[in-house]
């Protein structure tokens, strides 16, 4: 289908619910402009994206539609999409969650496409999330099951004010055994000023005869109204199919916040690591703040780094800063990638 049409094909799906049903329109425009270098020396620059470049980050458009179905039971449908304003074109992608459930007292039932358990248990501790800085950069072994599902079944439930859990079941979709594909929870108990989160996943195929299980920890906590403090710590276990052979790969990412007036200043640090191997690692920083021109719109600017050891390479492990949110500046073995931001951030 061509991606000009998916927003029509969505409203013309959603029309018969919609008679009855409530839908919000939602979404944010996140644009910006970014001077890259990750220490390549190439013959073009647009091989590495070194050079300025325009960064659509997660910039999208989503319906949400709910109907109350009678006896405390709710029927909701969300439809997601990505809307590029960068280097990939431009257009609409069907790339965001996008799933079909039934709430109500005894929690949520959701199925389709969904961010899992164990990536969306510490999303919100990530400082710079939406920008090149976005701590999966460095959290998260590139992406071991810190994404989003097809094929997800999912429980979620709010077990009082302070919390709540959720649980989803991916299966392979060539093989739909229930051993297959990925099991995923989390566990979050968040206060007005802490919030601890738990997060698990083990993932079959995650690569190549490659599976994965990833475990995290974080904790954020308010030290008063203008000053917060987060930390993360994440380890995923690579399993070589045929071997056995298992590799961790543990990252940590420590960030703070300062509020004043109607900017907000923040610092993040973060490191990763192969274990057993040597100088297979990465260091992450980035600096910025942020101007809050009202509850929607805001403008930023970011300095972040991401420096890879001598041994990294694409072909094991290595660590790409933007990767997230379309920069995805390559790193390099023994360079350090850097990007200055600066963008806009509109929220509908």
């Amino acid at each position: 289908m061509n991606k000009k049409l998916i927003a029509l094909a969505v409203a013309a799906a959603m029309a018969p619910m919609a008679a009855n049903a409530e839908v919000e329109v939602y979404g944010q425009a996140n644009v910006s402009i970014d001077v890259a270098d990750n220490g390549a020396v190439v013959a073009t620059p647009e091989a590495s994206q070194n050079g300025i470049n325009v960064s659509s980050n997660s910039s999208r458009i989503g319906f949400k539609a709910s109907e109350d179905l009678g006896n405390g039971m709710t029927a909701v449908a969300v439809a997601e999409f990505s809307v590029a304003m960068d280097q990939d074109g431009g257009g609409i992608s069907g790339d965001r969650n996008t799933y079909v459930g039934v709430a109500g007292d005894f929690g949520t039932i959701a199925v389709g496409r969904l961010d899992t358990p164990y990536k969306s248990s510490t999303k919100g501790m990530g400082i710079f999330g939406d920008t090149t800085a976005d701590y999966r950069n460095i959290v998260g072994a590139n992406g071991a099951a810190d994404t989003r599902a097809d094929n997800a079944i999912a429980f979620m439930k709010d077990v009082n004010d302070d919390v709540s859990f959720a649980v989803a079941y991916v299966p392979d979709s060539n093989d739909n055994d229930i051993d297959e594909g990925a099991v995923t929870f989390s566990v979050n108990y968040d206060t007005d000023m802490l919030d601890v989160a738990v997060g698990y996943v083990a993932q079959d195929g995650f690569a190549a005869n490659t599976d994965a299980t990833g475990l995290r920890v974080g904790v954020s906590y308010a030290v008063n109204d203008e000053v917060n403090i987060s930390f993360v710590h994440d380890t995923v276990t690579l399993t070589d199919v045929a071997t056995g052979v298992d590799t961790d790969i543990p990252s940590m990412y420590l960030a703070a916040t300062m509020a004043s007036g109607d900017n907000t200043f923040g610092a993040a640090f973060g490191t990763s690591e192969v274990d057993g191997a040597t100088d297979m690692d990465a260091t992450y920083m980035a600096l910025g703040v942020e101007h809050a021109y009202s509850e929607t719109v805001g403008v930023y600017a970011i300095y972040s780094s991401l420096d890879n050891g001598v041994n990294t390479s694409a072909a094991t492990m290595s660590w790409n800063l933007g990767s997230s949110q379309g920069l995805d500046l390559a790193g390099v073995a023994d360079e350090t990638s850097t990007s200055l931001s600066v963008g806009i951030r509109t929220k509908f």
